[in-house]
This record gives C-alpha cells, sequence and structure tokens, in this order.
C-alpha cells in the first residue's frame, strides 16, 4: 500500500470515528424526551400510543427493579381504564416481579384479582386471593402456621 492510500485509509477512520461519537453526542432523542413523549400522549387521552411509548421508555431507561415496578404498576392501571385486562395483568405480574414488596402491593392485589374476575376467571380470582391472604399472614406469623 502506498503512503496516499494509507493516508485515505487513516482519514477515513478518523471521519468514521468522529461520526460515531458525534452521532451519541449529539443525540436528540433519549430517555427523557421519550419520558416526556409518553406523557404528552397520556394528557391527550392517547393511552393505547402512551403505553407503547413507556414500554420503549423501560427498553432506554436505567431504572432500579423499584423505579420500573411503579411505572409497571401504573402501565397496568392504563390498561385497565381501556379494558385490556390481560394486558393489564402482565404488567401487575411483572411490576410485581421487579418489587414484590412495593408499597402498592396491597392495591396491586386487588387489581390483579379485578381483572382475573373481569375476565371470567372466577375461580384464578378466588385461587389468587386465597394465595395472597396466606402470604399475608405467612408474612405476619414468622413461625408459620398453628398445627392443632
Amino acid at each position: 500500500m502506498n503512503n496516499k492510500a494509507k493516508a485515505n485509509v487513516v482519514l477515513l477512520a478518523l471521519v468514521a470515528i468522529l461520526f460515531v461519537m458525534g452521532c451519541d453526542r449529539f443525540s436528540a432523542w433519549d430517555a427523557k424526551k421519550q419520558l416526556d413523549f409518553a406523557e404528552i400522549l397520556v394528557s391527550k387521552g392517547l393511552k393505547k400510543e402512551a403505553l407503547t411509548a413507556f414500554d420503549d421508555y423501560l427498553k432506554v431507561a436505567r431504572l432500579s427493579a423499584i423505579e420500573a415496578a411503579k411505572f409497571l404498576y401504573r402501565m397496568g392501571n392504563m390498561n385497565m381504564e381501556i379494558f385490556d385486562y390481560e394486558k393489564a395483568l402482565y404488567y401487575f405480574y411483572k411490576a410485581e416481579t421487579a418489587d414484590p414488596n412495593a408499597g402498592f402491593k396491597s392495591q396491586l392485589d386487588q387489581k390483579l384479582i379485578e381483572c382475573l374476575e373481569n375476565l371470567g376467571l372466577t375461580s384464578q380470582a378466588q385461587y389468587e386471593m386465597s394465595q395472597r391472604v396466606s402470604l399475608g399472614n405467612e408474612a405476619k406469623n414468622p413461625t408459620g402456621p398453628c398445627i392443632r
């Protein structure tokens, strides 16, 4: 390779490096803008579209499990408002997985049961209710159940 060809390769490499660095540094769309966009959609009553935007936000935002759980719970509520109970269950269970001891745990339990009932899954709702009540009692009684 002659000197001119080597210089062209080096120049091309420098241009590529500067382009990549410039794209990252001057990127106009970030997690905050995505969140702002989702909130605008909510304020305009476009809940279905806002849910997609929140999903996109969760993919790029660097959130703790506790913060993610709050968004997931909110998304579950939004799905209930548009009567998509299966999707609401998805988000509620995901929120519960992200933060099993969330401060909104009792409300989450109620929403899960409500969704199951609205889907006509009464037996599953009863089972969930009994499981959640017994789990709550076990937490209050760390020595286990009383044996008679």
